[in-house]
């Protein structure tokens, strides 16, 4: 194709020169028709994957696959061969559960190079691979596409490269149909579609779209940088004209993950786009924190404004960024801030153009300052998130505390996903110096020794700066006032000298000026901004017009014209002095003017409260009754109570104390504002009684995370005792308050001392202080090195103890005999040094991780140098190991013939050969009973039917079941006639039916909206609230979120989803809670009819073991799919040409069951489980009592519209005098369960595993389809599963059920455990915050959804009684019961 070299027109008014029709082509090339020839590539390559299998479950298959034929020669002794390794990143493996269709080059080639390695078979050691033709053709292309999306030697923009790409394409198409025998005229057809893509498959509106979004991402992106360089290059310090490099200064900050109940885990700014998943981020942070500063650094690091470094992972993979300013009062638009950010191409493409390309070209917004929100500010943030909701993008929000929860559950109502982090403080004392250092450096090189001064104060003072700006005015006030440092001993002498920092500024300004009272006229100027400062933030104003200042400035010549000054100053150099000024982007003309930091605004605001309580004895009527005015001065009352509280004020503070606790109550004080004010005045006991009471309110539990937390509960523990205490990992020296509260502290302690994310941390520093503390440890985890330290954890530990220790293996744990409930020790393998044996205990358990593939020998040799005196361990595992299963069983013989045991309950031994249960991949429990362990068998043969099935239920195409000859005909079956022909009838003719009713009722819907943004959008405000919790809480909810029909998964063969999801949505629009589209429906009869169709479906699945009862049953539930149809087309008013048209459809697939319709393979599965399932489950579900036990209810997995991760419900019933409410739940449960009934008794002794279980439970099932496709169709039934008695479970059984579990969790099934309520265990570890550790009464699976995910409140208990409506308030929305008599 010949190069462009004249304009061309994609659409009027918009025309390329012959430079940018080139770079247009050139990117369309290597993301259009290239990614078409790769993703061909990739489905030729994989032709063997089986329908429904992901890429990235292909990957691990085939990755298997190339380590088990390089098991024997990896595995010869003397051999130095190391197996070439195969392997994808994390994210990579995350984006090929995807959509191929969302694959770019990039992966694919990656994913193709990997499946390339993974064919070759090695045999011998010194053999190496070559690259294949058809990799290298892939990688040259590839590198192509690079070239040309990162501008490299002007490839973007050259005239030959298109026919370049076009000829690599050709090249690759070729050699990939050599290699894959492709016929030669489909190659032929192939690259001729590769070539008329541009000029025949693309339309004029996608031509303009692809140049819309090129022009926007390199025209757009050069001049934003240009401007953004002008304003963020530099900034001016607080106080003259100095400036700094912004990105010389810049400090990176820590983030903490904000996860419900979990231990506060922290991650560097640089990772906050890290998580690919969620695009909406909001950063919180209180005054000072530096959300600002971190929004702008990003705009510094994409545009590489001043060679700043890009240290943001992701950054680059986004196409642009803009930002707004929710302070900002010109802006009433979304399309304002377009303007303001892309002005010129907003000229060139029109504001609206530009609006749709943002897009649609994965941006990164950036929202500052919700928290200071005005009418349109709400306004431009809603279309923004409207707009960028369903596209790639990441919008990230900052937000004070205060206005966290409001900005929360608003994304929460839109059904948005979203992850929430807080700006750390800088609490380090190191940290604080690297600050100061870069502004000592950067800022004033002259200065004073900012880090020497900072360093020799008191520690209890330099707590008073872990926020940016505050370290900020500290170089201020040690450049202007080096003398009064030293004399500084609380926050309100710190604000103190702020304030006379402001005051020298301006008698700077008065210095050349004959004035009579300087100081008086000082002072009155002071008194003009106090007054200015509260009445604007009262009313939430943090950016001022030129007007609104004019009225400052009026003051200014006023007070000027009292003192005779007011012709020699010029009001506008006094007010320079306390407000910054900003010209506008697009009006340089014109300026907005604002306080150096909101902070200094409270804090001058803060001089007109105190002076009214000074000189007339009350406060402002802002500061009385809750209301949106009074909430904004709570940082100008945190000032008030800070100076007030200090030792000078004393009097003042005492007098009008109950005045100021009414207004802490009235701005909404929380225990965070408490905190502040509790730190800055430390002495005060009002303040730390009432902070003490502020705590409670929020918690009777407390947590110490930090060294601040720490210094706070010190305070608080002479007031109040919290009846538990957590306490997370504290920075090395462990702070003086610690110690403290170690000493004050008399209840329950909980030590959670591991390191988030990083178990190799001691905390030896910590537990130093135990030794004088009388408190009663209930938890213990974490890292000891040191003998000292087990010694301090034993004078507080007791027999109901869980102790967790990452230890290494010479540390003596003999302290801790009968000093704990159970006691797990974690070392990892050694083959050095001496081992100390560990106490003996019927509670020993000990986990070895991780084991590499060459540490077999220091494996066995540390489990026997760590194993106690009577050889007896409750529980052994080894993670994260790479042995082979014979190198496995190999070290199991040893340690049995060693004398090694494992005990299943109080002293007694396993029975049955010692074994290896796999937990999941490369983990594993080892069971060492009497006996030798068996030696490896080889797997059972399985006939060709046991071929795991992906079927969809699509019964005319289904393959066959158990050869290659086709399945019976359906009708041929005899007795089994009335059973297929029901099931047929249910699941393959009623959808259609219920697909007509669903479409119907969406038929208003805009393809980009999911049908519950649809409701929403179409849903009366007042009942919104009500319809998110509806949805949340459907069992239809995951369905809710799609967008199309197609995407809803119907599989398996029941139908009982789509009948339970339609259900729902009538109910719900019977409510009358719509707008117009809706209100003269009527769905009491459809509604009817739906409740008959379920009658049927319960009628037919209870009478599979009586084919005569289902005689009858087809001819009735086809009478309902045509009731349906009638119905629904009167209630939509459809024609009646449709309507015959949707009931031929249902009445020609009725017909085609006789001469047509095969046994599909899930359905001929599902059948033969659920038969033998009835058969002998019958009866037994019903005669189950619970003796005392409790019960757990999880149920898996129930889809969160806020949150990313699927997490677990738990109901907790506690049991009544008489079992009646246990087992009446039990009879709810059962009695509304709709699948398999699968019963585990944790007593059982024989069951090895949960295949052993299918084989017992299951054989003819087993033996007509196989093991694999009983578990297979277990998963997609529905199951609901009882595992009786974990309380009693021996290490074997706790496998089992754990192997339960993590199959079944990633399907929809309910889990019931029971429990006695008297177990060594308590209660309150199955619902206690798991933070970083694992609730060893759990298995495996639930602890690590708790500990990942949790509840959101997890200490709610119930008691159920006949009667009592019970609502379970979890992290994915209430579960309702209704008991009845």
């Amino acid at each position: 194709m010949a190069a462009i070299t004249q304009t061309i027109s994609l659409l009027p008014g918009i025309e390329l020169s012959p430079l940018e029709a080139n770079r247009c082509r050139n990117n369309f090339a290597v993301q259009v028709p290239m990614c078409k020839v790769f993703r061909t590539v990739l489905e030729w390559e994989c032709s063997d994957r089986q329908l429904g299998q992901t890429y990235a479950d292909y990957f691990e298959q085939k990755k298997q696959q190339y380590e088990d034929r390089h098991t024997a020669l990896a595995a010869q002794k003397c051999n130095k061969f190391k197996l070439p390794k195969i392997g994808l990143p994390l994210n990579t493996m995350k984006k090929l559960q995807e959509e191929p269709s969302k694959y770019d080059v990039t992966l694919m080639c990656s994913f193709l190079c990997e499946i390339f390695k993974s064919k070759v078979s090695y045999t011998l050691i010194g053999h190496e691979r070559s690259l294949s033709q058809l990799e290298c053709l892939l990688k040259t292309a590839k590198n192509m596409r690079n070239d040309v999306m990162h501008e490299v030697a002007d490839d973007s923009v050259s005239p030959l490269k298109f026919d370049e790409i076009v000829k690599a394409m050709h090249d690759v198409i070729d050699e990939a149909g050599n290699v894959y025998c492709i016929p030669a005229d489909e190659v032929t057809s192939f690259k001729t579609q590769i070539d008329g893509m541009w000029d025949e498959v693309r339309t004029d509106k996608e031509k303009a779209k692809a140049y819309c979004c090129s022009f926007l991402q390199n025209f757009g992106n050069e001049e934003a940088k240009v401007m953004w360089e002008a304003m963020l290059s530099e900034d001016t310090l607080l106080f003259g004209e100095d400036k700094v490099e912004r990105s010389k200064v810049f400090h990176s900050l820590e983030l903490t993950i904000q996860k419900p109940g979990l231990q506060a885990g922290r991650i560097s700014y640089k990772e906050l786009l890290s998580d690919t998943d969620k695009r909406f981020i909001l950063v919180s942070g209180v005054s000072g924190s530096g959300k600002s500063t971190l929004l702008k650094n990003l705009v510094i690091q994409f545009h590489g404004i001043s060679d700043a470094d890009v240290e943001m992972i992701n950054l680059k993979t986004f196409n642009l960024i803009l930002i707004y300013e929710c302070r900002n009062r010109s802006i009433e638009e979304f399309s304002v801030v377009v303007q303001q950010n892309f002005e010129n191409v907003c000229l060139k493409l029109g504001t609206e153009t530009v609006v749709q390309t943002i897009i649609h070209s994965n941006p990164i917004i950036l929202v500052d300052g919700y928290d200071e929100c005005h009418k349109d500010a709400f306004k431009v943030v809603d279309q923004l998130v409207d707009k960028m909701k369903n596209h790639e993008c990441r919008v990230i929000i900052t937000t004070r505390p205060s206005h966290f929860e409001e900005l929360k559950n608003h994304l929460k109502q839109k059904l948005l996903v979203f992850q929430d982090y807080e700006i750390s403080e800088i609490s380090d004392i190191e940290d604080q110096k690297t600050f100061l250092e870069k502004y000592e450096k950067h800022a004033n090189r002259h200065a004073h020794e900012v880090v020497k001064t900072f360093s020799s104060l008191e520690r209890n003072i330099q707590e008073l700066f872990v926020h940016p700006i505050y370290l900020v005015l500290f170089c201020q006030l040690v450049w202007n006032f080096p003398e009064r440092i030293y004399n500084w001993t609380s926050h309100a002498e710190v604000a103190h000298d702020i304030y006379r920092l402001y005051k020298k500024m301006v008698d700077s300004k008065l210095a050349s000026y004959s004035i009579v009272d300087k100081d008086g006229l000082v002072n009155d100027l002071f008194r003009d901004v106090a007054k200015f400062s509260f009445q604007t933030i009262a009313e939430n104003q943090l950016v001022f017009s030129e007007d609104q200042v004019g009225e400052l400035k009026s003051s200014f010549r006023k007070t000027l014209g009292e003192y005779g000054a007011r012709g020699e100053l010029d009001p506008k150099a006094l007010v320079g002095v306390v407000l910054k000024m900003k010209r506008h982007l697009n009006d340089f003309d014109s300026c907005t003017y604002f306080f150096h930091h909101k902070s200094i605004q409270e804090l001058f605001a803060s001089k007109t409260v105190i002076k009214e309580l000074r000189k007339n004895n009350c406060l402002s009527s802002d500061l009385h009754g809750v209301s949106r005015v009074s909430q904004n001065l709570q940082g100008v009352l945190a000032y008030v109570l800070i100076e007030l509280s200090a030792v000078e004020n004393s009097n003042v503070f005492k007098r009008h104390w109950r005045r100021l606790k009414d207004a802490a109550k009235a701005v909404g004080a929380d225990k965070k504002f408490w905190q502040q004010v509790l730190l800055s005045s430390p002495h005060s006991q009002p303040v730390a009684k009432e902070t003490a009471r502020a705590y409670m309110a929020h918690n009777k539990d407390w947590n110490i995370g930090s060294g601040r937390d720490a210094d706070t509960v010190a305070l608080l523990l002479l007031h109040q005792q919290p009846a538990t205490l957590c306490v997370s990992l504290l920075e090395a020296p462990a702070p003086e308050s610690w110690r403290q509260v170690a000493q004050t502290f008399k209840r329950v302690l909980e030590l959670r001392l591991l390191s988030e994310g990083n178990d190799t941390q001691p905390c030896d520093h910590m537990l130093v202080a135990l030794s004088s503390s009388s408190c009663s440890l209930s938890i213990f985890i974490g890292r000891v090195k040191n003998a000292s330290s087990i010694r301090s954890l034993a004078r507080i530990a007791s027999s109901e103890t869980e102790l967790t220790i990452y230890t290494d293996p010479h540390v003596d744990l003999k302290p801790l005999q009968d000093k704990h409930l159970e006691l797990w020790v974690i070392v990892e393998p050694t083959s050095e040094g001496d081992f100390v044996a560990l106490p003996s205990s019927v509670h020993l358990c000990l986990r070895v991780k991780p084991v590499a593939r060459d540490q077999q020998e220091s494996l066995t040799r540390t489990i026997l140098g760590l194993a106690p005196a009577d050889n007896r361990f409750q529980r052994l595992e080894v993670r994260d190991c790479d042995l082979t299963e014979a190198q496995l069983l190999e070290t199991l013989g040893e340690l049995q013939r060693e004398g090694l045991r494992t005990l299943f309950r109080d002293r007694k031994i396993h029975a049955g050969p010692s074994r290896v249960l796999t937990i999941r991949e490369k983990n594993f429990a080892l069971i060492l009973t009497d006996e030798p362990p068996l030696p490896p068998q080889a797997g059972t043969c399985r006939p060709v039917a046991a071929t795991r099935l992906k079927s969809p239920a699509s019964l005319p195409v289904a393959p066959a079941v158990g050869g290659e000859n086709l399945c019976p005909l359906a009708s041929s079956c005899g007795d089994l006639d009335a059973v297929y022909r029901s099931l047929y009838a249910l699941n393959v003719v009623l959808p259609l039916a219920l697909r007509f009713v669903f479409e119907k009722e969406f038929a208003g819907k805009r393809p980009q909206d999911t049908y519950a943004e649809h409701l929403l959008l179409n849903c009366q405000p007042v009942y919104r609230p009500w319809l998110v919790s509806r949805i949340e809480k459907s069992l239809a909810s995951e369905d809710f979120t799609k967008r199309e029909f197609e995407e809803i998964d119907l599989r398996p063969f029941d139908s009982y989803h789509l009948i339970q999801l339609i259900y729902e949505l009538l109910d719900t629009m019977s409510n009358r809670i719509f707008n117009e589209f809706n209100g003269e429906r009527n769905y009491r009869n459809m509604i009817a009819i739906l409740a008959n169709v379920q009658r049927a479906r319960v009628d037919v699945y209870s009478s599979l073991l009586d084919a005569s009862k289902l005689v009858m049953c087809p001819e009735g539930v086809i009478n309902f799919v045509f009731e349906l149809i009638s119905e629904a087309a009167n209630l939509y008013q459809v024609s009646e040409a449709e309507t015959e048209q949707v009931k031929e459809a249902c009445h020609s697939l009725s017909d085609m069951y006789k001469s047509a319709v095969r046994i599909d393979d899930d359905a001929f599965a599902a059948f033969r489980v659920l038969r033998e399932n009835r058969e002998r489950m019958t009866g037994l579900a019903s005669k189950i009592k619970f003796d005392g036990r409790d019960i757990w209810l999880h149920k898996f997995p129930p889809v969160i519209c806020t949150e990313q991760f699927l997490c677990s419900n738990v109901g907790r019933l506690y049991p009544s005098e008489h079992d009646f409410n246990q087992n009446r739940h039990w009879e709810i449960i059962y009695g509304e369960y709709k699948g398999v009934f699968i019963y585990y008794k944790c007593r059982d002794r024989e069951t090895k595993s949960f295949r052993y279980y299918i084989e017992q439970n299951f054989p003819e099932a087993c033996n007509k389809i196989g093991a694999d496709n009983v578990e297979y169709v277990l998963t997609k039934l529905l199951p609901l599963i009882l595992v009786d008695g974990y309380d009693e479970a021996n290490a074997m059984s706790c496998v089992v059920v754990e192997e339960i579990i993590n199959k079944f969790s990633k399907f929809p099934s309910e889990l019931v455990t029971t429990t006695r309520p008297d177990a060594a265990f308590s209660k309150r570890k199955l619902l206690r915050k798991a933070r970083n550790s694992e609730t060893h009464i759990l298995p495996f699976r639930l602890k690590y959804l708790e500990k990942t995910l949790l509840w959101s409140n997890p200490d709610n208990r119930y008691v159920l009684r006949p009667n009592t409506f019970v609502t379970f308030p979890v992290q994915s929305g209430p579960i309702e019961f209704s008991i009845a008599e």
